[in-house]
């Protein structure tokens, strides 16, 4: 039986499906890993993450990762998904205490409409990305989010990790996020303004 070992993945090129993991132990080289390799995955690989597995060699000799596991930091991994869960349902809760308040549908069916559309047009623009073929403006992506489609982005950028690492772009989507919740905020303590 290969003995497990445990590293960090210091390279993920999530287009090509592969990278490479830097063992704990100083003494060993870095291994190459491929996506088939890793088992019962949650999500997709990141760089940064910690990873368990064992080596074997393929057909020309060289060293490379299998039975490979990320390890989940746990609490703070889950602190993460909390946070998103609530963030993606909180829209939802406030457009139905609209409805249910002001018989008012159609702030909920804005946020059932736009959200799916926004995810469908950040999986486009990830496929676009990966295939080097024409993207969807940045510009066209937030006027979504800022219509109503703002969780979909949340979930396509947690699920697909697509538009999360820019800066300047996550400046502008939390805006936008925070501005929703804002007016929510507003509308549950003082009335809505519509």
């Amino acid at each position: 039986m290969p003995l497990t070992r445990m590293g960090k993945l210091i390279t993920w090129k999530d287009e090509k499906g592969f990278g490479f993991i830097r063992p704990d132990l100083q003494d060993h080289e870095e291994i190459f890993v491929h996506i088939t390799a890793i088992q019962k995955a949650s999500r997709r690989p990141v760089a940064g993450d910690k990873i368990k597995y064992q080596i074997e060699s393929d057909s020309r000799g060289r060293k490379r990762a299998c039975n490979a596991t990320l390890i989940e930091a746990g609490v703070e991994i889950d602190k993460n998904k909390l946070v998103t869960k609530i963030l993606v349902v909180l829209p939802f809760l406030f457009a139905g205490y609209i409805l249910w308040k002001e018989q008012n549908p159609i702030p909920l069916i804005v946020y059932l409409v736009m959200s799916p559309a926004t995810y469908l047009l950040y999986v486009t623009d990830k496929i676009s990305a990966i295939k080097k073929q024409w993207r969807i403006m940045e510009n066209t992506l937030h006027l979504l989010e800022l219509l109503g489609g703002w969780p979909g982005a949340l979930l396509a950028q947690k699920h697909i990790h697509h538009k999360n690492r820019k800066l300047s772009y996550q400046i502008v989507f939390w805006t936008i996020v925070i501005i929703h919740i804002m007016l929510w905020v507003y509308c549950f303590i003082f009335g809505c303004f519509w």
